[in-house]
């Protein structure tokens, strides 16, 4: 087994990926995270109408938080270089603001 990170990002409608040997932060192999409900697309537009620009350049990450954010413990997290401002986290089941 390889440990990793894969870097996806999309530049002006093209999609590119970059596998690092760099692990993650907090690796977990025990499980893998549930399916979200809320499709990455249709949480961008909840994170764009609470306020973040349509045209923001965003990292997105989708990570386990139950013991940050209870109540929404699968979490899309947008994450805006230089605006923290912007930083929002998305319920993956509802399309929700999830409170931090």
């Amino acid at each position: 087994m390889k440990a990793g990170t894969i870097m996806v990002a999309l530049y002006y409608d093209e999609i590119h990926a970059v596998d690092t040997p760099i692990p993650s932060v907090v690796v977990d192999l025990r499980a893998a995270l549930p399916d979200p409900k809320c499709a990455s697309r249709d949480a961008w537009q909840g994170a764009v109408k609470s306020g973040v620009p349509a045209d923001a350049v965003a990292m997105l990450t989708l990570s386990e938080h139950a013991s940050f954010t209870p109540k929404s413990p699968l979490v899309w997290r947008f994450s805006v270089d230089g605006h923290p401002e912007f930083d929002r986290d998305i319920d993956a089941d509802t399309c929700a603001v999830a409170k931090r």
